[in-house]
């Protein structure tokens, strides 16, 4: 049986040996002649995984000893490879699927990351009932007392009463800009430039003829 075969092979010592590689399968294969030992099939799947990663990054042309030093890329190799080994034994032993062996990993200096097993369970209860698509907030459900009312009412009208005296001049050119006559607001449009003159709509027809490229005297 393929599982007991790999689990009584054991991990050779690593000779911290220099292999030229450009990819993970590539190194496994060399690594495998080398020791003269079987890689586990997870190993193999995971090799070649990390090399489908590659493709579309900005490593993907270069090859794998320029960017992983070919010492530490095969240590984890055979890290991985032990791990594999181990949980095949694990699972022999206990007669049950089962996953990696997390403290071989701990082992070799892998630390486990967030997890959601570690999240708390949350403080208030959640509503799963159908929603009438209205925001469900207690504050604003309730209604607003008189007396809540006259104090934001006069809170109001001191912040404008406050405006006023601290910004007369302001005030008082909103005030006249406010009731100012039509003449007299036609008036400050011509002072500032502002003001919208009569179109000559026949002037503008031979513009825009012009801007077409079409040329006519037809009203001289």
């Amino acid at each position: 049986m393929y599982q007991e075969y790999m689990k009584h092979i054991p991990v050779p010592a690593h000779r911290g040996s220099v292999i030229p590689c450009t990819t993970w399968l590539g190194l496994g294969r060399s690594v495998k002649q080398l020791y003269k030992q079987p890689l586990h099939y997870l190993t193999n799947v995971l090799l070649k995984q990390w090399d489908q990663q590659r493709v579309g990054s900005d490593d993907e042309h270069r090859p794998l000893d320029a960017i992983i030093h070919p010492v530490k890329a095969e240590a984890l190799i055979w890290i991985t490879e032990e791990v594999h080994r181990l949980t095949t034994s694990t699972i022999l032993k206990k007669k049950k699927p089962g996953g990696v062996d997390f403290n071989a990993l701990s082992r070799h200096g892998y630390r486990g990351g967030p997890s959601v097993l570690t999240v708390p369970p949350p403080k208030v209860e959640p509503n799963w009932s159908w929603s009438t698509g209205k925001d469900r907030n207690d504050k604003e459900d309730q209604t607003e007392s008189y007396e809540e009312r006259e104090r934001t009412r006069a809170a109001v009208t001191e912040g404008e009463k406050l405006i006023g005296v601290r910004n007369p001049q302001l005030r008082q050119m909103e005030k006249e800009k406010k009731d100012a006559s039509f003449s007299q607001k036609e008036k400050r449009k011509r002072d500032r430039g502002q003001a919208s003159r009569g179109k000559n709509y026949v002037e503008e027809e031979k513009r825009l003829l012009r801007g077409s490229g079409v040329y006519s005297g037809f009203d001289t």
